[in-house]
């Protein structure tokens, strides 16, 4: 890994020579992503902390540095990702946090979310639309009581489009049951049957 390393980080530093600025970016990109994916992100933070970016440069390359992480650890690379963030970052990468965990692993991502939400308050409503799309399909009422705790109303009524089209996919009838019992005000309840009407069509 270390020769890996040491080949990768020569011929960075001639792209950066060479004021290719596309090929630079993706050089970095590359590095850090396989560095992270083959267990070695530690190697891969220590590298970039050495590099002294701005952060239009650094923030992107810790996202992929958490990206090759997460499957390994996912609370560990979760939580050093939010150690790396400020107001401006902290949402979306909430979200992309939490969207990538419940693909996989929906419970222990849920969990790992109501824990965000109690810390973060209302810089987790994009994550928590995330988490109620991705598991709309598999558990329809979990997805709207979710939804119901989203602050935001544009940001709720964004995730009730997307979740009546899941709830589409996956249901022709039984909608407005569930909507009936959920703790959705009437608003938020009729984007939802819009939505899953809508994309039946």
């Amino acid at each position: 890994m270390t020769e890996m390393f040491d080949q990768r980080a020569q011929a960075l530093a001639l792209l950066e020579e060479s004021g290719d600025v596309h090929a630079l970016a993706e050089g970095r990109k590359t590095l850090v992503k396989r560095l992270a994916r083959s267990g070695d992100h530690e190697q891969a933070i220590d590298w970039l902390d050495q590099q002294n970016l701005d952060p239009q440069t650094r923030v992107p390359l810790e996202e992929e540095i958490a990206e090759g992480w997460f499957p390994q650890a996912p609370s560990e690379a979760a939580a050093w990702l939010l150690s790396r963030s400020d107001d401006n970052t902290r949402a979306k990468r909430l979200a992309e946090i939490t969207g990538d965990w419940a693909d996989w692993e929906a419970n222990a991502a849920g969990a790992w979310l109501g824990r965000m939400v109690e810390e973060y308050g209302p810089q987790a409503d994009q994550a928590i639309g995330r988490f109620a799309e991705s598991v709309a399909t598999k558990d329809p009422s979990t997805a709207l009581e979710w939804l119901a705790t989203i602050t935001n109303d544009a940001e709720r009524q964004k995730a009730a489009q997307l979740i009546g089209r899941r709830f589409s996919m996956s249901m022709m009838d039984g909608v407005d049951s569930l909507l009936t019992d959920s703790p959705l005000g009437e608003t938020d309840r009729a984007i939802v049957l819009e939505a899953s009407q809508l994309s039946r069509q």
